[in-house]
């Protein structure tokens, strides 16, 4: 497997390798590994023919969703999305989250935004990239490639949605939840940005990861000729 998840996080794209007889139909094999998967949620997208038998990562792309009501008189979240976002209700200012964000750009010791765990090896990352927008479309959320039927009872004139990004060559168990969690403290005002290095050194605890339904483990890169 190319990148492991936390129980409970989405993967709009994730690749796998294994051992088939020599000569076996690839199309017919995907269709009748998709008849099994629907159920659950899986599909396999495409399936090829692959020498080597272990994958390369050259980096990652994460997402977390955050569902916040624009007005104070409307703080219901949308009950067909609780499964595939964070609600919340307590105001948030998108400057301090990207403030808290930029912190973590570039490489370094992200052991104690991890949950441990023993053996864990080495614990340098690098994030390329981490930030915040508001989605613009209810169509640039991914919760409308995990459903099969999106709700279209909903737009974005009552709620906004944020788009968190994270793109980096690695990431340890629980590091973008607890970053996550880190950030929105920030955004409310309740944690200092300057509390990112601060949790990076060891002198503050970093909060409790985030709720995973909001994470998406959105692309793998492969090889350098990827777009993304």
């Amino acid at each position: 497997v190319a990148g492991r998840t936390d129980k409970g996080v989405h993967a709009l794209n994730q690749w796998c390798a294994l051992r088939v007889p020599k000569g076996i139909d690839l199309g017919c094999f995907q269709q009748q590994i998709n008849q099994l998967l629907v159920k659950k949620h899986i599909a396999i997208k495409t399936a090829a023919f692959c020498p080597d038998k272990k994958f390369k990562v050259l980096k990652k792309r994460y997402k977390y969703i955050v569902q916040i009501p624009k007005s104070k008189d409307n703080k219901r979240p949308i009950q067909s999305l609780q499964a595939y976002s964070r609600y919340e209700s307590r105001s948030l200012s998108l400057d301090r989250l990207q403030c808290a964000l930029n912190f973590l750009v570039g490489t370094h010791d992200f052991r104690h935004f991890s949950k441990k765990k023993k053996g864990a090896g080495q614990t340098v990352r690098t994030i390329y990239k981490a930030s915040v927008i508001p989605a613009s479309r209810a169509d640039e959320l991914p919760h409308f490639e995990l459903l099969n039927d999106p709700p279209l009872s909903w737009t974005l004139n009552c709620h906004d949605f944020w788009i968190i990004t994270f793109e980096g060559n690695g990431f340890l168990w629980h590091q973008v939840r607890r970053m996550v969690s880190l950030a929105l403290n920030i955004s409310q005002d309740r944690w200092p940005a300057e509390s990112v290095k601060e949790v990076m050194e060891g002198l503050r605890v970093c909060p409790t990861s985030a709720p995973a339904r909001g994470l998406y483990l959105d692309h793998i890169w492969l090889n350098e000729n990827d777009t993304g």
